[in-house]
């Protein structure tokens, strides 16, 4: 009874609150999903992608970047905190994710939601000591991505086609190097990138 009660309460942690994405329109219907290994068995792929309004973050210099600039690639957009220990064992994988698909159509970014502290400096002083020093993470300690989507757990990804549609997310750690994700990823950039809509 104890373990059953215990996965419900995981269950509903790592799960999209009801209705969460309802609030956003439905942009087109993504056809199949694509088969995944099962260590991907918590990335839920949307039957029909969403549009999002324009998501604009901040750089470390303060300036605004917009997901926008991103189109015409897959965007893995993953939500991280200073404070979260699952993020800083998953920072790394996304750098090696960033660097394996550069120029390949997917765009990793990081975006970090921490709002106290000296940022971005905390924030620069933890991706140093994390042997992450050329790492490029948006911030948003407004958190205004938590009009579109949750922020209540970190790390978070969510998954945008190649015009900007969310199709997709995983909340909670996730083990980005595991065997499986790249070829599963190379997959959903070639349904996503330029999606059909059927």
């Amino acid at each position: 009874m104890r373990l059953s009660a215990l996965a419900l309460g995981l269950a509903l942690t790592l799960s999209l609150p009801a209705g969460a994405t309802s609030h956003l329109e439905k942009a087109y219907n993504t056809g199949e999903p694509i088969m995944k290994p099962m260590v991907l068995s918590r990335l839920i792929e949307f039957t029909q992608a969403r549009k999002v309004p324009d998501l604009s973050f901040n750089n470390e210099a303060g300036e605004p970047v917009s997901l926008t600039q991103y189109q015409g690639d897959v965007v893995l957009l993953n939500l991280w905190a200073t404070w979260c220990g699952p993020c800083r064992k998953e920072l790394p994988e996304m750098e090696a994710l960033r660097q394996h698909f550069a120029g390949k159509g997917l765009t990793v970014v990081p975006l970090n939601i921490d709002q106290e502290g000296e940022l971005p400096a905390d924030v620069r002083a933890l991706l140093t000591k994390l042997d992450l020093p050329e790492l490029n993470t948006l911030y948003d300690p407004e958190h205004t991505i938590g009009n579109t989507v949750p922020v209540n757990v970190v790390p978070a990804t969510y998954l945008f086609d190649g015009e900007g549609h969310l199709v997709g997310f995983v909340r909670g750690y996730l083990d980005w190097e595991a065997k499986g994700v790249i070829p599963y990823l190379e997959k959903f950039v070639d349904k996503y990138q330029h999606p059909h809509k059927g």
